[in-house]
């Protein structure tokens, strides 16, 4: 016998060792703990920053009889009632008139309120109602610097927003020569049709505006 021949007698009995041992390496390999990987180190836990607590706020009903009353003083002792646009548009004046004199001097909407434009009751009633806010702010806790913004809305586009709502509410309240204090409160309380008219549109636009944008703040 050649030893070619006795090569392969042997050969399929080589085969069957190997592949035993193959076997049992492979099952070794298998039940050999996988080597562990040391993970990256964990970020460390960021400190919780305590808010201050806010105070309960104020009754709603409470504060509504309380607002009644500032509006009955204010008729009583102005001869007036409450309003916040007028004053706005005399500070928009005043602006202008900074920039461009001879112009808000000319100008037909502006003009009759110089030289003293900010002589007027409602710019002193709007600064009282800017200090009562931040006194308010301030006793119940709430007195900090935020945007106010849903999650879904960046900083720029709730500025802007913001922005956007307020010279078309501040043109429209000139429209209707009065906002929702002067038309809403002041001529709402001695039942002027055209108050009651100007709430009705108020209320219906504003849950339609709401339903377009409520998306930025949920």
């Amino acid at each position: 016998m050649s030893d070619t021949d006795k090569e392969k007698e042997i050969s399929p009995q080589a085969d069957s060792q190997a592949l035993e041992a193959d076997v049992q390496a492979a099952s070794a390999e298998q039940a050999a703990p996988e080597p562990q990987v040391e993970s990256p180190r964990a970020a460390a836990p960021r400190p919780q920053v305590a808010l201050p607590q806010d105070k309960a706020p104020m009754n709603p009903y409470l504060a509504g009889v309380l607002l009644g009353l500032t509006l009955l003083a204010s008729y009583l002792i102005l001869g007036a009632g409450l309003g916040a646009s007028g004053a706005l548009a005399r500070l928009g004046a005043v602006l202008e008139h900074a920039v461009l004199p001879a112009r808000a001097e000319a100008s037909a909407y502006f003009g009759p309120w110089f030289p003293n434009p900010l002589s007027y009751y409602l710019v002193f009633m709007l600064a009282g109602t800017f200090v009562g806010g931040l006194v308010s702010a301030a006793s119940g806790g709430r007195l900090r610097l935020m945007i106010e913004r849903g999650p879904t809305a960046s900083r720029a586009r709730r500025l802007a927003l913001a922005l956007i709502g307020g010279v078309i509410a501040g043109f429209a309240s000139r429209l209707a020569q009065g906002c929702t204090s002067g038309q809403g409160l002041s001529g709402g309380a001695v039942l002027l049709t055209g108050s009651f008219l100007f709430m009705g549109c108020l209320f219906a636009t504003g849950y339609l505006t709401a339903w377009i944008f409520r998306r930025q703040w949920t």
